[in-house]
Parts: C-alpha cells; sequence; structure tokens
C-alpha cells in the first residue's frame, strides 16, 4: 500500500493517518461552526441596522418632504429663462430687467415700489449699507443697466 499522496505534479505527502483524518474532520467541522456563527453575526447586523434604519426613515422621508414644500413655496429651482428659452441671453436679458424693475420710471408702472423693496433689502441684509439723505420718491432716479468701472 503506498503511503503517500499526490498534492500536484511531482509533489508527494505522507497520506494522512487515521487519527489525523479526524483531525481534519474535526478541524473542518469547528471551520463550518465559525462560518455559520459569522453568518448569524453578519445578519444580526444587518436586522440591527434595518431596524435602527427603520427608525429614521419616517424622520428622513419627513425632513425630504420639508424640503419639497420649501422649494415649492420659494421657487427655488424656478427659472424664468429656462421657461422662455432664454438661457444663453440670461445675463442680457437679466440685467436689462433688473434696470427696469429699479427704475422709477419704468415699464412696471409702480413708481418707487421695486427700488424701494431692493434698498430695504440691502439696508437690513447690510448693515453699513447707506439709506437715502431724504425719501426716494424726492430723488431723481437714474439707473444704468451696466456700466464699466475698471481702469
Amino acid at each position: 500500500m503506498n503511503t503517500e499522496s499526490v498534492l500536484g505534479p511531482g509533489i508527494f505527502a505522507p497520506a494522512p493517518r487515521r487519527g489525523e483524518v479526524e483531525d481534519v474532520e474535526a478541524v473542518a467541522r469547528f471551520l463550518q461552526r465559525y462560518q455559520n456563527l459569522k453568518d448569524a453575526q453578519t445578519w444580526r447586523d444587518v436586522e440591527n441596522f434595518k431596524q435602527a434604519f427603520s427608525s429614521l426613515h419616517p424622520v428622513i422621508q419627513s425632513m425630504l418632504n420639508d424640503a419639497e414644500e420649501q422649494n415649492r413655496l420659494q421657487a427655488a429651482s424656478f427659472n424664468v429663462f429656462r421657461v422662455l428659452h432664454l438661457e444663453a441671453k440670461a445675463d442680457e436679458v437679466h440685467t436689462t430687467f433688473l434696470a427696469d424693475l429699479l427704475n422709477p420710471k419704468g415699464a412696471h408702472g409702480q413708481k418707487h415700489l421695486f427700488l424701494q423693496a431692493f434698498l430695504d433689502a440691502m439696508l437690513n441684509s447690510h448693515g453699513n449699507f447707506p439709506p437715502p439723505e431724504k425719501s426716494i420718491e424726492q430723488h431723481t432716479w437714474f439707473v444704468e443697466s451696466q456700466k464699466y468701472i475698471g481702469e
């Protein structure tokens, strides 16, 4: 009887003895139990994560709903230039549009309304913004849409 077994081309090792086979089988059973335990722990980890996430899910969904409602109320993603297919000319159109709104004699017919709102916003957001010396209705306003101020 041959006491060697082939491990690969030209590589031989002694055949395992009866006790060694049982030891190998015991190690294999141990490794299988270890793998089962590891799989069970992974499953518990996944279940724990799912449980934790399920408690967060309503909170996250509520936050997403609130953000969507704020976006709707503020029209944050609305772009009139995109709607009018004027995105390529947005700078030019935007400047002209704002100049007209700030001009008390603009086509809007609202006199000083938009200029006053703009100045109020500037005063509220920039404390060092100088207010007009007298009421804006008493000033003569000249609105220039673009002016080169470089050297």
